[in-house]
C-alpha cells in the first residue's frame, strides 16, 4: 500500500481531502518512513493480530499496520477524518468517539497517541482490556521519562507506579519534532510496554492519595484524605515506614500494601 509517511505525500493527501491538522485534538501527522518502519519492527506484528489504533489521523500508521497483516480497529474523534478513513481504508473498522470511553478488544495497542490523553489512556486500556498483551505507543518524551523513572527521582510519580502494576518497558526510541507535520514543540518517544500482570482498578486510589502532595509524608497524605485508619494496618503488616514520602516506595511495595486491604475499604480510582 502506498505510504503517506513523507512530507509531499501528506501534503497532497491533505490538499485532496481539504484537511488541516487540528491542534485541539493533538493532530501531528508522521512524515518519516524510517520512524514508521521502526514502529512496525518494535511491534513484532504477526499476520492476523488484532490491533487497536487510537487517533489514526489520515491513516499513515494504519497503512503500515495493514501491510504487516494486522486487523485494525481505529478510534478517531474527528468526524471528517472518520469519513476519509472509511473511504480510503474500507478494510479498517473505524469507531468515532472518545478513546477513553470506547475500549475495543484487541491484542495490541499501536498508536501515535494524542499527547493530551496519553497517560490516562495507557493505564485504562490495560485495566479494561484483559486481552491486551502490549502497547506500542508514541508519546511525548516527558511521558516516557515518567514511565521509565526510578524511585526517588523527580519523574517518578503516581502514573509510574500505576502503570507498573500492569506492564513493563521492553524497548523504546526517540523521535524528533521534524518527523511530523506540523512539527510539535516537544520531542517524542516510541515505547513498547508488555503486560506483566493485573491489578484491581481500586488499587490505584491508594497510589493517588499517597502522591497527592509530593512533599508530604505518606502518613500526612493519608490523614489529609481522611483515610489514615483504613490503611495504617496494611502499612504496618508490610513493614513500610509511613513517615516516608511516596516517591521512596517501589511499585511492588504499593501493590503489597494495597493487597492487604479489602477492596470494599478502598475508594474507586477515578
Amino acid at each position: 500500500m502506498e505510504t503517506l509517511a513523507t512530507p509531499k505525500a501528506t501534503q497532497n493527501f491533505l490538499k485532496k481531502y481539504d484537511l488541516k491538522a487540528k491542534y485541539s485534538l493533538g493532530q501531528n501527522f508522521l512524515v518519516n518512513q524510517l520512524v514508521l518502519n521502526k514502529i512496525i519492527n518494535l511491534s513484532r506484528i504477526e499476520p492476523g493480530d488484532e490491533v487497536i489504533e487510537v487517533g489514526p489521523g489520515i491513516g499513515t500508521l494504519t497503512r503500515a499496520l495493514l501491510d504487516a497483516g494486522a486487523k485494525v480497529i481505529a478510534i478517531e474523534r474527528d468526524s471528517r477524518l472518520v469519513e476519509v478513513l472509511n473511504e480510503t481504508l474500507p478494510e479498517v473498522e473505524v469507531l468515532e468517539g472518545d478513546a477513553l470511553k470506547i475500549i475495543p478488544e484487541g491484542k495490541m495497542l499501536i498508536s501515535n497517541l494524542p499527547y493530551n490523553i496519553a497517560a490516562p489512556l495507557m493505564i485504562t486500556y490495560f485495566q479494561q482490556n484483559k486481552n491486551l498483551d502490549s502497547e506500542i505507543v508514541m508519546v511525548q518524551k516527558e511521558i516516557a521519562d515518567r514511565i521509565l523513572a526510578k524511585p526517588n527521582t523527580k519523574n517518578y510519580g503516581a502514573f509510574t507506579v500505576k502503570l507498573a502494576f500492569y506492564a513493563k518497558s521492553v524497548g523504546s526510541f526517540g523521535v524528533s519534532p521534524d518527523c511530523f507535520m506540523p512539527a510539535p514543540h516537544v520531542d517524542s518517544t516510541v515505547i513498547k510496554l508488555d503486560r506483566i500482570g493485573d491489578a484491581p482498578i481500586e488499587y490505584c486510589d491508594l497510589v493517588d492519595i499517597c502522591f497527592a502532595h509530593r512533599r508530604k509524608t505518606i502518613e500526612n497524605n493519608l490523614k489529609l484524605a481522611d483515610v489514615y485508619d483504613k490503611y495504617k494496618e496494611a502499612f504496618t503488616n508490610c513493614n513500610i515506614d509511613m513517615s516516608l514520602r511516596a516517591e521512596s516506595l517501589t511499585p511492588h511495595q504499593f501493590f503489597e500494601i494495597a493487597s492487604q486491604i479489602p477492596l470494599a475499604h478502598i475508594q474507586f480510582c477515578s
